[in-house]
């Protein structure tokens, strides 16, 4: 339950006509003793609405209908005071509906250059029974269902037609893995829109036009949160589910509009926009709830995992829940390791286990999280101190025949559901001794698969004020304890939201499984299609994971079926160097699924140095704002029309690579669109190499597919009249060819400082002078791994390696 901020105990006073506007530098809000607000940017309304509403034994109360009971206004007050997020001015209102003291209340803090944050609060001091709408209806996606509505609403939003703010766009992050479904993310012209998407499904609300960028969703007790749609009002509110039963006293939930920053200095490296708006809501978010600000969050030294490449047998792998041969997994993996990392050289560092490794009970949910015989006979402690390598541990839900709960012999209390075949772990102690006793047998991260259906697949957490974020928190507390990193998977919007407040997490899953597009019946794009999810995951500081690919095109499976039948006997991957490039651009998990001996080597050694140190992106690739507005618009519909932006930054030096494919149209993107200050670009084309530098004002996507997608570099052209050499980066057509992972820092006259692996890897680097390309090399041997490179009028580019 979350507590009470100073700002409730403010003294109260007696209601008056209306409130006094609460006004920042751009935003103003005003949520009067009448019901609803008024919102207002650069003094032109954004949205106004005259509704509040909550519900108590049964019965519903609001400032507006009149055919149900009236909510009155009791005491206002105005607030004020500061917490992680800054300094606020704000008002509340306290009303009656039965008996129950309900209040509302608004926030307002200004970041400066940053931008401006309401928060809306509703809060009950006593609590409040008789709540629910109905019974919760597990495994229903019903919009009649009472856990798609709220039992209260505070702030009601409506759009508007305001001619002075001008055309609007929206979207809403919708279904699970942060919306990056083919039923994913919903997209909206904002003014002529006539019905948004809400519910359990619905994530974040994201809304741009001319000169203004906002974020809008539930942020305290998150998940037990909705954003509802309501018809009959035209509005868009936000309360707790409409399928809890109970509001346990002193209990607050809140919502936050974002508003984004309107000049380049708060929006860099982006354009301002929606972009800037996302991110910055993220970042703020995460300073309230007192979590690592940085991408991701923790940084990379928490998690190897992310900092190199390892090998995934996630849904699409070639060894899905199969082996090739009459074999144990265990068998398959040595061979792997044997053949691919010892052999061949191949800088995979970790392993993937999906869901096959444990036990499972009749309804599919684990009732053991430990290796069966026929997976691992020696055990994942021998496998891993065999190999060196850790593992990323799939789990997904809890089984009602779990044997860690009491009802059932165990040692640890659960609600357990046995009509809905489910069950979920109460005790802080269980997910302690889980995460510390996983750790000892080689656990490096936790992945936490089917969140959805953990959550809404049971009454317990939909009829709850209080259990689903218990769930969440006692999982990453326990994580925190024993140093280990999760990964989230299957995740709607709420849960993304929600790992503001658990430090553990920090990577999740942006886009559908693989198996999606590699099966030979009806693929999808949903894999490739990350780059809307990966907005809102990296600002929450989670590292994207697109999930496993296969790197080569010639590898099927066999026409015999030893070791068990393919899932996909047909599947076969037509564009690895694709998937490659995407998996990259994440910043986030690049594992390959490969067959023993088919991984193609030359083209996952384009992800990572010689030693498997991935080089990343300081952001991951997400859409341009001119994208979003195709899609907004409806001439690139879902699945058609990706482009996007990865962000390298290496001192003050900023690299865009862009990357498109399922292009309908051609596209032109002004050095603004990418977040450059200066006009003057350099581009070159990452799938050919730097000998196509030149100098451009603008870069032009041609209309393509996904076998001739483009990959483009771009970065500002020395300023005129300096002789300054300008870093394109390393060859050998890397996808960051200038990753932060490679280069340390640039100096003012265009040198650099980067480093290597000692044990001969050699580094070829390109310089841009005069609109010339230049090129070197720095070779590392003999342990030495570090170097200075630029480049000498009269002597041309050159390279000092040293310890």
């Amino acid at each position: 339950i979350s507590k009470m901020p100073k700002m409730w105990q403010l003294p109260m006073f007696v209601v008056g006509v209306t409130l006094q506007v609460v006004s920042g530098a751009r935003l103003d809000v005003v949520c009067p003793n009448t019901g609803g607000c008024k919102i207002s940017i650069d003094g032109k309304v954004w949205s106004s609405t005259v509704d509040t509403m909550t519900r108590e034994r049964g019965v519903d109360c609001s400032t507006v209908d009149g055919g149900i009971s009236p909510l009155t206004a009791v005491r206002t007050r105005e607030l004020s005071g500061s917490d992680a997020m800054g300094t606020y001015t704000g008002t509340a209102v306290e009303w009656k509906c039965v008996d129950a003291p309900f209040e509302t209340s608004v926030r307002l803090y200004d970041l400066g250059a940053e931008g401006e944050v309401a928060v809306f609060g509703q809060h009950w001091a006593i609590g409040a029974s008789g709540t629910s709408r109905g019974p919760a209806n597990p495994r229903h996606q019903d919009p009649l269902n009472a856990q798609e509505s709220t039992i209260s609403g505070h702030p009601s939003i409506m759009p508007t037609t305001s001619a002075d703010l001008g055309p609007q766009s929206a979207f809403i992050y919708y279904n699970q893995m942060v919306g990056g479904m083919a039923d994913g993310t919903k997209y909206y012209n904002w003014q002529d829109n006539t019905s948004l998407v809400g519910g359990t499904m619905a994530g974040p609300l994201v809304v741009w036009g001319e000169g203004h960028s906002l974020v809008i969703a539930p942020v305290t007790q998150a998940m037990e949160m909705n954003m509802r749609w309501i018809p009959a009002k035209s509005i868009y509110t936000a309360g707790p589910l409409g399928s809890i039963d109970d509001i346990p006293s002193n209990y607050t939930v809140e919502t936050m509009l974002f508003l984004g920053p309107s000049t380049s200095v708060g929006c860099l490296p982006f354009a301002c926009g929606a972009n800037s708006a996302v991110r910055g809501f993220g970042q703020t978010l995460r300073k309230y709830k007192g979590k690592d600000t940085a991408f991701p969050a923790g940084g990379y030294a928490a998690d190897p995992t992310l900092q190199y490449l390892g090998y995934y047998s996630d849904n699409g792998a070639y060894y899905y829940y199969y082996t090739g041969k009459d074999d144990t997994f265990e068998s398959i993996f040595e061979e792997v390791h044997a053949k691919d990392v010892v052999q061949r050289g191949i800088p995979m560092k970790y392993l993937q286990i999906d869901s096959y490794w444990y036990f499972k009970g009749g309804s599919g949910g684990v009732t053991n999280w430990s290796a069966t015989n026929e997976t691992f006979p020696n055990g994942l402690a021998k496998f891993s101190a065999e190999t060196g390598w850790k593992y990323v541990a799939h789990n997904r839900y809890w089984s009602d025949e779990t044997v860690y709960a009491k009802d059932n012999g165990g040692e640890w209390d659960f609600i357990i559901e046995k009509d809905n075949h489910k069950a979920i772990p109460t005790s802080q102690g269980f997910w302690d001794w889980l995460m510390a006793s996983s750790k000892e047998w080689g656990m490096a991260v936790y992945e936490q698969d089917w969140l959805h259906n953990e959550w809404e697949g049971l009454s317990a957490t939909l009829s709850s004020a209080t259990l689903s974020s218990q769930w969440l928190e006692q999982m990453g507390a326990g994580a925190t304890k024993a140093g280990v990193p999760i990964q989230y998977c299957m995740a709607y919007g709420r849960h993304t939201v929600a790992s503001a407040s658990i430090p553990a997490v920090n990577q999740i899953r942006a886009s559908d499984d693989y198996a999606t597009g590699v099966k030979a019946t009806d693929p999808k794009n949903a894999n490739l299609y990350v780059g809307t999810s990966s907005m809102l995951a990296a600002a929450l500081g989670l590292a994207p994971s697109k999930d496993v690919f296969w790197s080569s095109s010639s590898e099927r499976y066999p026409l015999t079926k030893s070791g068990g039948a393919p899932k996909y006997p047909l599947a076969r991957e037509h564009f690895p160097e694709l998937q490659a490039a995407v998996a990259t651009l994440t910043a986030g998990p690049v594992g390959p699924g490969d067959a023993v001996g088919e991984a193609n080597a030359s083209l996952l050694g384009r992800t990572c140095r010689a030693d498997g140190l991935l080089l990343k992106p300081s952001w991951p690739a997400v859409p341009a704002d001119a994208v979003l507005a195709h899609r907004v618009a409806g001439t690139w519909t879902p699945g058609q029309g990706e482009a996007n932006v990865a962000y390298s930054i290496v001192s003050s030096k900023v690299f865009a690579t862009v990357i498109a494919m399922d292009l309908p149209e051609s596209i032109t993107l002004s050095a603004a669109d990418l977040g450059f200050t200066s006009s003057n670009l350099i581009v070159w084309d990452g799938r050919i190499g730097v000998g196509t530098a030149h100098a451009t004002t603008t870069i032009t996507l041609q209309p393509c597919g996904k076998a001739d997608h483009q990959l483009l570099h771009v970065t500002e052209a020395a300023a005129a009249g300096s002789d300054s050499a300008v870093l394109l980066g390393e060859g050998g057509l890397k996808f960051i060819p200038h990753s932060p992972m490679r280069f340390e820092s640039i100096a003012a006259d265009g040198t650099v400082a980067l480093h290597g692996v000692g044990s001969g890897e050699t580094v070829p680097l390109a310089f841009f002078v005069d609109g010339v390309v230049k090129e070197t090399s720095c070779v590392f041997t003999g342990g030495k791994s570090n170097a200075v490179a630029g480049y000498a009028a009269g002597t041309g580019p050159y390279c000092t390696v040293s310890a």
